[in-house]
Formats: structure tokens, sequence, C-alpha cells
């Protein structure tokens, strides 16, 4: 095989055979690998999958520099035994650091690949896979992607394939060409007569595209594999075309190190054993072994319930063991939700829908929207918990597609977002013990003591923080989330000092506390 040449995390496609070698029924039934030894004995073993009229292909995405070298492995004579080597030269693209983990010095918290920190702002976009399938131009993702990292939000939420919003959106409705109806599906025939033995390759050439034009950006995919209530024809669980479907997009995307997997939105619907095997193939098929979640094991949401109910659904315990980070859907105690998972578990935790900020048009959620002031509250909340947000916007997180004009949560966010990065926020717990008026409601604290310490108060009525082993006099910065205004505090040594909002009660008020010298 000719040599190929790619650049450290970027993926390269490496055609083992073309679609006319003899032998198979069914090529999309062909399990075939390849394994690849690297530099300082890195190796993996990466499945392929049938690309149609491109044959058969490994998708490889190098981790080190240097040259690589790789032996395929399959049933078919025509595909086994075939060697080859790949140069991987530096990366150039200062948006790309390689694939998202778990930060093992502080596994609340995420890093990537080449050790940047990552704080983690996702935004829900499920049907972005299903825009521009046709033609393939990315005419309105390209301009989207771009407005939504400038706004610092460097994940998006998407399912693998979502059909239609029936039920909630007339067919009268979609065909306004501001709602996304799929030209394509993941198989041949489409979603209403599905050959499921044949996987459509211009459906997956398609999300190609997407998935490039986010890594390109710098922006995650969490991908939620299935989703049950957007009306798809899936193949029967556990059959044999499931499994088919299942292989072929962990093959086709794992090489992708954006990617995080998902077996399911709302994994609720379906039987916690059909979660946990899916799961489990994906541990087992994916080389790269990128970060696993599931997203939200626990009963559906039911307005004014309790949610401590819900947390000790044992089927939620069950599937969380399997996965790097917690990911729940929690529309209620945003604040207690997120501290109990911070001190529950030592990992991430994401409150992946939380609110949904009305649109601009003020066309709702399936009939449920929020001002964006709420939605920022609550992203602080879940924050000031020691999670991570995912921000929901009414016009673009579901099959409308609006993004014009910009909706004000992405300029309140992106002020959210700069605050968290100008701290030591992976240093910083959720400790409300520094508050000594604990009566008080509305008033939540981060800190390192003697360190640093961020404190939210939402009354705007004042608050009383206990300083203790501070080794050096702390300056404060007072900070309104909803401006982006800055205001000097002073400079506090040990003991219990009172704040007062330099905004008074009207509006929300950050302080934060740290050596005056102290880098980020």
């Amino acid at each position: 095989m000719e040599p190929y040449e790619t650049k450290c995390f970027h993926p390269l496609d490496i055609p083992l055979a073309p679609a006319t070698i003899p032998g198979p029924r069914n090529p999309f039934d062909v399990e075939f690998s390849a394994t690849f030894h690297g530099p300082g004995g890195h190796a993996m073993t990466i499945p392929g999958y049938y690309d149609g009229d491109g044959g058969y292909v490994v998708r490889f995405s190098p981790t080190v520099e240097g040259q690589w070298h790789y032996t395929s492995h399959a049933p078919l004579p025509a595909l086994d035994g075939l060697t080859g080597t790949v140069h991987c030269a530096p990366n150039d693209n200062p948006h790309v650091h390689g694939q998202l983990r778990v930060d093992a010095q502080h596994p609340q918290h995420f890093v990537y690949e080449d050790g940047t920190r990552c704080f983690l702002l996702g935004y829900e976009a499920n049907w972005l896979m299903m825009m521009d399938q046709s033609p393939s131009d990315l005419a309105r993702v390209s301009p989207f992607l771009d407005s939504i990292s400038q706004a610092g939000f460097d994940l998006l939420t998407v399912n693998a394939y979502a059909h239609t919003c029936r039920g909630w959106v007339s067919e009268d409705q979609e065909r306004d060409s501001r709602y996304i109806t799929p030209a394509l599906a993941p198989w041949i025939g489409g979603n209403a007569h599905p050959d499921y033995r044949q996987m459509d390759v211009a459906f997956f050439r398609h999300y190609d595209r997407v998935m490039l034009a986010l890594h390109q950006r710098g922006i995650l995919a969490h991908i939620m594999i299935h989703v049950y209530n957007k009306q798809v024809n899936w193949p029967p669980l556990g059959s044999e075309d499931d499994d088919r479907f299942w292989r072929y997009i962990i093959a086709r995307y794992q090489a992708f190190p954006n990617v995080i997997w998902d077996p399911a939105k709302e994994s609720y619907y379906q039987p916690a054993a059909y979660i946990w095997e899916r799961m489990g193939i994906i541990r087992k098929l994916d080389g790269y072994h990128r970060l696993l979640t599931v997203h939200d094991a626990n009963v559906p949401y039911i307005p004014g319930s309790e949610w401590s109910q819900r947390w000790h659904d044992p089927r939620k315990d069950l599937s969380d063991a399997l996965a790097d980070f917690g990911s729940d859907q929690v529309h209620e105690d945003w604040y207690a939700d997120a501290q109990r998972n911070h001190n529950a578990r030592q990992r991430p935790y994401v409150n992946v829908e939380y609110g949904y900020e009305q649109g601009v048009e003020r066309l709702p959620t399936y009939g449920v929207q929020q001002d964006w002031r709420e939605v920022l509250r609550r992203t602080w909340l879940v924050t000031m918990g020691g999670g991570y947000a995912n921000y929901y916007y009414s016009n673009t997180a579901w099959n409308l597609f609006a993004p014009t004009p910009e909706p004000p949560g992405y300029a309140a966010h992106r002020r959210y977002l700069d605050f968290w990065l100008g701290t030591h926020y992976w240093l910083l717990a959720p400790d409300n013990a520094p508050l000594t008026d604990t009566s008080r409601r509305g008033v939540y604290c981060r800190a390192n003591p003697g360190q640093e310490y961020v404190v939210w108060d939402e009354s705007g009525e004042g608050f009383t923080l206990a300083i203790t082993q501070a080794s050096a006099l702390l300056r404060g910065t007072w900070f309104n989330p909803l401006s982006g205004e800055r205001r000097e505090a002073g400079e506090f040594a040990n003991g219990a000092h009172r704040f007062l909002s330099p905004w008074g009660n009207e509006n929300w008020a950050l302080l934060h506390l740290r050596p005056p010298s102290s880098p980020v």
C-alpha cells in the first residue's frame, strides 16, 4: 500500500480494497480492522467500514507524531494482511487538541489529550446532522457553527439521526423552510421503507462533512446514537440489523478526536439491559477509548415531582457505572443536583438539558420556554454546584432552525465563560461552609480555601464570607453576569468580612477573591 501522511489528531481515510472485491454477500456485514503501531510503543486496532463505491476503508487518526505502520485483518483474502505506513506530522490547527479526557489530577473536570484544559460549555442542536443534506453544501451549518464558536460553545449535543417532531410540529409547519426535514436516512429506502441491510453511504458522507466542520473549529460532538421520540423507524432492538448499524457508526466516527459517545438521548425509554449492552459494544469496538456517557437514565421528568425520588432510580446507578462522566436532564434543584453529583462521584457531571431559552420568534419547544435570564440563572446554578452546563435555544435545538437574529443568551454565556476562564475553576469545589450566614438562601460559594473564592449572590442582599488559611491578602473583584461589568472590591485578610453588591438587590453579583499576582 502507498505511504500516507496526515497531521496529529486529524482523521485520515485509508482505502484497503475496492468495492468490487469478490466474496461478500453483503459488504456491510464484513467485519475487518487494521492494527496501527506507532512511536513509543503506541498501538491500536481500528475497525473498518464499507463506503460504497469508495470501497473498504479504515479511518485513522494518529495520536503521536512520527511513523506509524499498519496491518489489516479480515476474513476475506483480498482484505487480510495488507500493510502500509502513515507519517504523522505536527498538528497545526490551534483549535485541535486531541480527544477530550477526564483530568486524572482533578477528576471532576476535563482536559484535552495535549494537556489543554477544557471548560465544557455545551449547546444542544439535535438536528444538526440532518441539515443541508441535499445538496450537502453546509450552507446553513457553517455560519451557524461559526456563530456558536464565537459565542464560546465548545460542544454540540447532536442525534445520530432524527426524523420528525410530528405531534408537536404539523406536516404543514414542516413545509416552512425554517423546519428541518431530513432528505436522507442511514439506510437505503429512507425512514419510510428502510432496507436495514444497506447503509445509505450518502447520509454518512454528509455526516462526515459536518463532523469535519466541527473538528476544524475545535467543537466536540456529543453523539446520541438513538433517539426514541423523533419517529425514527429503528431496526428491532438487539437484532442483526440493529448491530450492523451500531458497528457501522462506531467504525466510521471513532477516528474523529472530537467524538463523545452516548447510546441514547433520554435512555430511560429503553430497558437498562439494552443500554448497557450498547455501551459494551462501544467499549469493545472503539480503539481510541473516546469518552462515553449515557444521557438521562432517570425516569421522565414530571412537573412537581420530587427530585430526590428520581435520584435513587437504580437503573441510573448501574448505567452510570459504565460511563466516564454523568449527563442528566434535570429541570429543578439545579444547584443541589450538581453539588450532589460533584460530591458523590469522582468524575465530571453535565446537566445536558435544564431550560429552554425563548426564541426570538416565540416558538416554544414542546410548549415550554423561558426568558434568557432564567436560562442563564440555571446555567450559573449548575456551575456553582460543580457541574457543567449545556445550553438550549428553542429556535435551534430541535427541527426548528431559526438562528438569526442572535439570541441574547449567546452574549450572556460568552460573559459567563470568560469569567470562569479567569479562575482556577478546576480547584474550586462547591462549598458554602465559608458563608457564615448559612440561613440566607440564594448565595453560593465555590472555594479553594485561602487561595480563591467565587461567591454568587443571587439576591443582591449581601453575605458574610469567612476567609481562612490565606497567606497573603486576597484581591476582590465584583462581576455582573447580566452586563459583564467589573468593579474592584478591595483586599481582604483572614477573617469574616461582610460583602454587599455594588449594584444593589436589582442585579445578581459575583465576588471573585484571589491573590493579586495569581496567574490562570
